[in-house]
């Protein structure tokens, strides 16, 4: 696109101090891709400036997202005033008009454009250290950028004084005083994306979590779950906020919970990306692919969803996953038909929670043996993958997108600094998953009645 090529090149003039990056992603992907920019923002000593174009439904095929994300303020973004921000938008959405229109009309006979073509990518080869000439990836020209040192850093992003004090209103009626602490908890599933059948690896079951729950309840927290309307309902429980099906339910607050909370549970969802970009502690649960959605810093912690192996006609011990070629993982958007992916037990769940919180209280974020195996057996595993295959399908990601997504992803396996839960690594490492819950019992019967 010709708005690729002419801020990309802006972003190469050594006299410019500001990094020119565009949003019009999943939620989750500007989130994440914001973080970064601010990382490498920091360490030029340079100021974000945000390009996205204006939320036409029609023109781009959904809505772009919480937009309170492309209004946060930073000592490392450049603050637009109205008038400049109104601007920016018209002409971004004039520049990318052409190529928007070409894809709607050639949708109609059942083509579209490669996803380069339609979506700005403006500033993703500068902040993945890609440039045109480059063919291949390598993990040596990772390693000159340096993440693994800079992915503690935190950054103070605050709201517009105005949202500010709208926030505290709607903190108050959702009966969170200054003095309570609390903790955000995401648990993904289908109905925001309308996905049923198709991603079912990527969501739980919330019920699963209602053990952990009240852990934090018992220790005085008040758990707010996030999500939006489709969610199905808790239960009633004490200093439990069932956020989405309140009146409180907004972009801002979404944002707000996440910035203030005591620590994130996450799921893998977009949405776990505004707590790492806030600097939030991060527990992951039920991860389905730990090439990517990984513990990325030091206090952060992650279990993952047990794998099932037809072939083997058993569970893999976790040892054994860590050793795999990863087609048990969705890092192509499928998973191998052999393997079968279990939940997290809600004993699981209960044990990483109560570990979490333990060692957020002790302050003591230090890894243990077995966590240490287990990250160098995924970092070796990843380096394997990334020299066999491509990240990507061929018909999907350009050669040059496929080097930008390896360079993407790559910083994540490279400069992660966390972990598996201790509990996990020590329960799973050798020894094979046994369901506990009614409904995972079920399913391994009915798999093994079918085998």
């Amino acid at each position: 696109m010709l708005i690729n090529t002419i801020f990309n090149k802006v972003n190469q003039m050594n006299l410019c101090k500001l990094f020119f990056f565009s949003y019009q992603k999943a939620f989750g992907n500007n989130a994440e891709a914001l973080y970064f920019a601010l990382l490498k923002a920091s360490k030029e000593k340079k100021k974000v400036y945000l390009l996205y174009p204006f939320d036409i439904p029609l023109l781009f095929g959904k809505k772009l997202g919480n937009e309170l994300l492309f209004n946060l303020r930073s000592d490392f973004i450049y603050f637009q005033n109205p008038f400049l921000k109104f601007f920016t938008r018209l002409l971004v959405t004039i520049l990318i008009l052409p190529a928007r229109c070409v894809n709607l009309f050639i949708n109609i006979f059942g083509y579209t454009l490669p996803q380069d073509r339609v979506v700005p990518q403006i500033g993703d080869l500068d902040l993945w250290q890609v440039s045109k000439d480059t063919k291949e990836f390598s993990w040596e020209r990772l390693g000159k950028y340096k993440w693994n040192e800079r992915v503690d850093q935190k950054f103070q992003l605050d709201f517009s004084s105005k949202d500010y004090d709208e926030a505290q209103i709607y903190l108050k009626k959702l009966g969170i005083s200054h003095e309570s602490w609390f903790v955000c908890i995401h648990v993904r599933e289908p109905g925001f994306y309308k996905d049923f059948g198709k991603k079912e690896y990527r969501n739980s079951n919330i019920e699963k979590y209602l053990p952990a729950i009240k852990e934090i309840t018992k220790m005085g927290g008040i758990v707010v779950r996030l999500g939006d309307s489709s969610m199905s309902r808790l239960p009633k429980i004490d200093n439990v906020i069932d956020y989405p099906h309140t009146d409180c339910k907004s972009n801002l607050m979404d944002m707000y919970l996440i910035k203030y909370c005591k620590f994130y549970i996450a799921t893998a969802s977009g949405i776990f990306d505004a707590a790492i970009l806030f600097g939030k502690e991060v527990l992951m649960t039920n991860s389905s692919c730990w090439i990517f959605p990984y513990a990325l810093r030091i206090h952060d912690r992650t279990i993952i969803k047990h794998v099932y192996s037809k072939k083997h006609g058993r569970f893999l011990t976790l040892q054994e996953r860590m050793s795999s070629d990863w087609s048990m993982q969705a890092i192509w958007s499928t998973i191998d038909k052999n393997y079968i992916l279990f939940e997290n037990s809600s004993d699981d769940i209960k044990n990483a929670v109560t570990e979490y919180l333990d060692i957020m209280h002790s302050g003591n974020f230090s890894l243990q043996e077995c966590q240490l195996i287990a990250n160098k057996k995924r970092t070796k595993k990843a380096r394997e993958v990334f020299a066999k295959y491509r990240l990507g399908v061929t018909s999907v990601l350009s050669d040059e997108q496929e080097i930008t997504q390896r360079y993407r992803i790559a910083s994540r396996i490279d400069s992660s600094k966390g972990s598996i839960s201790k509990c996990f690594v020590k329960k799973y490492w050798d020894s094979e998953f046994v369901p506990t819950d009614e409904d995972d019992i079920k399913k391994l019967e009915e798999l093994r009645r079918l085998n």
